[in-house]
């Protein structure tokens, strides 16, 4: 496994598991590299509007209704991209931010990945399982 040590996307944040992703349009070769944190919390990836639809066009494919971080049900536009992580592809469905800079790694990617924080040491390690 290979460790990363905790990073910040700003000021006002604490350290935490940041990949760089590629992140692509599902139908053609339009990408982008972007910083994408880790939350074991969120269901679905997570990437901000702008790129979904500015920087790399994606299509939405659909609405599906979420809860947010606040408790509050939401209706929120899915997008389909591909995911490029450690050089792994992954085709999905993500949700729409529109306010955030930053995307987030959720559950429909970490489940095909073996994921291990050291939150002392400040470090994480990421491997796809390929079970």
């Amino acid at each position: 496994m290979n460790q990363r040590a905790y990073t910040t996307l700003n000021q006002d944040c604490q350290p935490a598991p940041i990949m760089e992703v590629q992140v692509c349009h599902a139908g053609t070769q339009k990408r982008i590299n972007l910083f994408m944190k880790i939350d074991t919390g969120a269901s679905r990836s997570v990437l901000p509007i702008d790129i979904l639809e500015k920087q790399i066009n994606a299509n939405k494919i659909g609405e599906i209704e979420c809860i947010d971080f606040d408790g509050r049900k939401i209706a929120a536009n899915l997008y389909g991209v591909r995911l490029i992580i450690q050089g792994n592809t992954f085709k999905c469905a993500v949700i729409s931010s529109h306010n955030s800079e930053y995307g987030l790694i959720g559950r429909d990617i970490l489940s095909q990945h073996i994921l291990r924080c050291d939150g002392p040491k400040k470090q994480f390690e990421l491997d796809y399982s390929q079970e």
